[in-house]
């Protein structure tokens, strides 16, 4: 789901989030030699890294891909737009990335659009355009289809369904919705006096409660086989107006909420390992942002990386094996106990 994590990257990629004022596109000047990397993710194989790449200041971002050990890059995209972040199909023979342009001098307005493309870069095909904002939330576990959250002008959050190509689109929810991969959907949803995490067994049932004890929910990640989440939860005034709360993993329905994470104001960006064992996250506590892991069940926590410069975007191979992350304007590549590290671009 689209969180502060997408804020936090300004210091690596200086792309804004929806929630910033300023245009997503907003690259820092001068950009340094070599160039600014980031909004890395994996292949399905595991052999190849997604990112973003903008060479100057004068030039937009485009999709590169590489190979896990720094060769090979090759361009996929030549967008007049600054592309962001890319997301694969479930059988990996196609891919999605967001793309953005300040629309208005100042960046306050913007136009952008999710595109569909092959794995090399070809057959692209434009499935959204909005003069406003668009985030990918998720496939459909047989690939048919796309959710989408949009917001246009001062309007908000609100969630679509589409096939793949992006026909038939059909209205679903107010807010943001996240496709689980067992076909479960969570719905984001905030107000004045609060953000609540909704559950459905599918696009288009019911919704249910996560935690109905708890006013300020956000921040939400579930394993791999959908059936258990981790979410920073916490009640007034514990949250405050900037965060906080604790990190809970649960079961998908709410029950059994575990705190694996006591003062939560600092992390950002959860994520379970494939296995389920492990949650990744990103952690400012010693002021600057830098990667941990601990133990489903809040045990063994460690912090992975300690550089001058900001380390944020964790995310993990589809072995596990493999933890992909930015530093400074690069990306980089460590082992999941955070020995090995080496910079790919």
């Amino acid at each position: 789901m689209r969180e502060v994590l997408l804020f936090r990257l300004v210091l690596v990629l200086a792309l804004l989030s929806g929630s910033a004022t300023q245009a997503a596109a907003q690259w820092p000047r001068p950009v340094p030699p070599g160039g600014v990397a980031g909004y890395p993710s994996f292949f399905p194989d595991g052999q190849r890294i997604a990112f973003a790449f903008v060479p100057g200041p004068d030039s937009v971002s485009q999709l590169h891909s590489i190979r896990v050990d720094g060769t090979d890059d090759r361009t996929l995209t030549a967008e007049a737009y600054h592309v962001l972040q890319a997301h694969f199909s479930p059988d990996g023979r196609r891919l999605v990335y967001r793309a953005t342009r300040p629309t208005s001098p100042g960046g306050g307005d913007r136009s952008e659009r999710l595109v569909s493309i092959n794995p090399d870069g070809t057959d692209a095909r434009v499935i959204v355009s909005v003069s406003g904002r668009a985030d990918f939330e998720g496939w459909s576990a047989d690939g048919k289809q796309l959710m989408v959250s949009m917001r246009v002008g001062s309007a908000s959050d609100s969630t679509y369904i589409m096939n793949a190509d992006g026909t038939n689109r059909r209205a679903l929810f107010d807010g943001a919705g996240q496709w689980l991969r067992d076909g479960h959907v969570v719905q984001s949803t905030r107000s004045m006096t609060g953000a609540q995490i909704l559950v459905r067994d599918g696009p288009t049932s019911s919704p249910r409660p996560l935690i109905s004890e708890m006013r300020f929910q956000s921040g939400v990640a579930s394993s791999a086989d959908g059936r258990r989440l981790v979410v920073k939860a916490g009640s007034l005034p514990a949250m405050g107006p900037v965060g906080g709360g604790s990190v809970y993993v649960m079961n998908r329905d709410g029950s059994d909420p575990r705190k694996i994470i006591d003062d939560a104001g600092h992390v950002f960006n959860l994520s379970f390992s494939p296995d389920g064992s492990k949650v990744l996250f990103e952690d400012t506590r010693e002021g600057n942002t830098d990667i941990y892991v601990a133990n489903v069940d809040g045990s063994g926590e460690r912090r992975l990386t300690a550089a001058a410069e900001d380390d944020a975007l964790p995310s993990w191979s589809p072995d596990g094996r493999l933890i992909l992350f930015t530093s400074g304007h690069h990306v980089w590549l460590m082992s999941a106990d955070g020995s090995g590290k080496r910079q790919v671009r």
